[in-house]
């Protein structure tokens, strides 16, 4: 008997040093403003990214709030402006992904909008997607961070060189990752351990 609750405790030990766990990392659904995120006017013209909360205009695939950069509404004659997240702790994840509603309506030759990463404060930046073509609905992508990142910050940016009747839409993101698993040391050290109680308790 005493085997087997032995046994089974090992076995019980290997399989808690080899689970993995996804979970929900973070998450913005812009219904209550922009959040932590920070938008940039790059091009300095006054027009940038701001939260909408009109879901009727929602075309992301989304729903209630969203962000927007808004070419038609501004009035302005060019968009260069890029929404900055906070960092993002990942410490102790890994199998990183990060999904989202997006609506980018290309107009104009030579815009395009984009998304990227970035493991050093926005110092410098790691494209994950760009858009030349209309595109609207879901969207997911996995992010490999360096050993020993423990956070990052995304960046959704758009260009449009002249005044157009559309825009580019961001909602519902989404970052997931899995636990690491307890290193097999753990494991090794667990088993022996219980392996040592065992032969006491045959000792006594």
């Amino acid at each position: 008997m005493k085997r087997a609750i032995l046994f089974l405790s090992m076995i019980l030990l290997f399989a808690l040093s080899m689970s993995v766990q996804a979970a929900e990392i973070y998450s913005e659904n812009f219904n209550s403003g922009l959040g932590d995120w920070t938008a940039k006017d790059n091009n300095y013209d006054g027009y940038t990214w701001e939260q909408n909360n009109n879901s009727s205009w929602n075309f992301t695939g989304g729903s209630g709030g969203f962000a927007i950069a808004d070419s038609y509404s501004s009035w302005a004659d060019d968009w260069y402006d890029t929404l900055v997240s906070p960092i993002i702790d990942v410490t102790g994840m890994t199998d990183l992904t990060v999904s989202a509603q997006i609506s980018y309506q290309h107009d104009t030759e030579g815009g395009y909008a984009d998304v990227a990463y970035s493991t050093d404060n926005g110092a410098t930046w790691k494209p994950i997607d760009e858009w030349t073509e209309t595109y609207q609905g879901a969207a997911s992508w996995n992010i490999d961070l360096d050993t020993g990142v423990t956070g990052f910050m995304l960046a959704f940016e758009y260009y449009q060189p002249e005044w157009s009747y559309y825009e580019y839409q961001v909602d519902d993101i989404v970052v997931e990752g899995s636990a690491v698993p307890l290193p097999v040391a753990v494991w090794l050290l667990g088993s022996g351990i219980l392996g040592i109680m065992g032969l006491r308790k045959r000792g006594e």
